[in-house]
């Protein structure tokens, strides 16, 4: 009884923790990125450590803003994240793969390192089988079967 206790008294604070990163997704999506960014971070600091779907997220704003080595950093934690979660094979090289198409324009342009992550190309993501909140989420519209299986 005490931890269901402990546990609701939790919820407004967890209720606040996930506003916070859903306004800021909103704000992302706005294109209002220094704001993104500053309400993030905000949620980050309640939240303390991120999982990975957030590092992902943060790693997008960062990306967006140019902020090069943040992004890496970021991807490349979460890369290691999503490599070590109970998600399905589908699910895992899709977010690999949104991570990757980052990733690889660094490497390209700026000859950036990538170490620990390894190619994804879209061919290897079944589209069909991945969750639908990771295609919302992180669309990878380069996807040859996006019009199909896209949402």
């Amino acid at each position: 009884m005490i931890q269901f206790l402990r546990k609701i008294t939790k919820l407004p604070r967890m209720w606040r923790i996930a506003f916070i990163f859903e306004e800021s997704w909103d704000l992302l999506a706005q294109d209002k990125l220094i704001d993104a960014e500053t309400l993030f971070e905000k949620g980050e600091h309640l939240l303390g450590v991120l999982p990975y779907e957030y590092k992902i997220m943060k790693g997008t704003i960062k990306f967006r803003l140019k902020k090069r080595d943040e992004c890496m950093e970021l991807f490349k934690n979460a890369y290691i994240d999503v490599s070590n979660s109970n998600l399905s094979e589908s699910d895992k090289l899709y977010l690999k793969y949104y991570m990757y198409s980052v990733l690889i324009i660094y490497k390209k342009f700026l000859h950036a390192d990538l170490d620990g992550v390894e190619e994804v190309t879209n061919s290897s993501v079944s589209l069909k089988e991945v969750s639908s909140c990771w295609k919302r989420r992180f669309p990878c519209r380069d996807h040859p079967d996006w019009d199909k299986y896209g949402v």
